[in-house]
């Protein structure tokens, strides 16, 4: 029983969960992901990374819906998280492409909006399974590629150039 999870503890079931998303089983990391977060307590330290990897890997097993139903639970909790932020980015850029009637009105601009305030917040080493770029140029960079694609040229290069400036210091603030 506790190879599937059921009855494990929270902490456990989240490193089951890693262990599947590094071998690209997302579908499966989610599963035990979201049995981590039904059981983990409000004040486990692991709760920041659990929650960012849960959005990624339902995101990553197309179960968007799921996603974006559990990134907005989590909203209040993780709103000044860049790992947050730049994931809820993605999950609108998986929707552009899945739903392209509705890319540039809605998913494009939320896209965009999440990883301006990745850069407005900066990185936040101190959260656990914090990933070092999605608070400077990770988010710069995704930026400057949403922009290209729309043909943006000058913000493009903005973007491009405050990536690169931000890889040799990603500490300092963006925006």
């Amino acid at each position: 029983a506790l190879a599937q999870g059921e009855g494990a503890d929270p902490y456990v079931l989240y490193q089951l969960g890693k262990d599947f998303e590094v071998y690209g089983a997302f579908s499966e990391a989610a599963h035990h992901y979201q049995k981590a977060l039904d059981a983990v307590p409000s004040t486990a330290p692991y709760r920041h990374s659990l929650t960012v990897r849960c959005m990624h890997c339902l995101g990553q097993s197309g179960r968007l819906e799921e996603a974006f139903a559990l990134a907005s639970d989590a909203m209040g909790e993780w709103a000044e998280s860049p790992d947050y932020q730049f994931t809820l980015g993605n999950l609108c850029l998986d929707a552009a492409v899945v739903y392209p009637q509705d890319a540039l009105a809605q998913w494009l601009p939320m896209a965009q909006a999440a990883w301006l305030r990745c850069l407005e917040i900066g990185e936040r080493p101190e959260l656990d399974g914090s990933v070092m770029g999605r608070g400077s140029c990770l988010a710069a960079h995704n930026l400057q590629v949403i922009l290209e694609g729309q043909g943006d040229r000058e913000g493009a290069h903005r973007y491009g150039a405050l990536g690169r400036q931000l890889r040799q210091d990603p500490r300092q603030p963006a925006v």
